[in-house]
């Protein structure tokens, strides 16, 4: 799997998309190790540049595959919703979200 940096901080995690065959679905990949009133802030404005960047490039939506509930959690922050499907994936069964741009 390719990932495709879309935004990177070196001391706190990243934000990238991935093309996963198995679906034929653009998936986004999200690693923040701060997590605060302050960053949740943060991320929500640098969130809202990245998707109407996204949306200029013409893609209309997005896929999260998540391990645990606690990861659905952390994906809903983002405006994910459960799809209520589940994919088998080689690491294990994946709950499927969906975001609409």
């Amino acid at each position: 799997m390719s990932l495709s940096i879309l935004y990177k901080e070196d001391d706190n995690g990243y934000l990238a998309l991935s093309y996963e065959p198995f679906l034929q679905k653009t998936i986004m990949h999200i690693e923040f190790k701060k997590w605060n009133l302050q960053e949740c802030r943060r991320y929500r404005e640098l969130w809202v540049v990245i998707k109407k960047c996204l949306k200029e490039k013409g893609i209309t939506e997005l896929y999260s595959l998540c391990d645990s509930d606690k990861e659905v959690k952390f994906n809903k922050f983002w405006g994910f919703k459960d799809t209520g499907y589940k994919a088998q994936t080689d690491s294990g069964i994946k709950f499927i979200l969906k975001l609409e741009l």
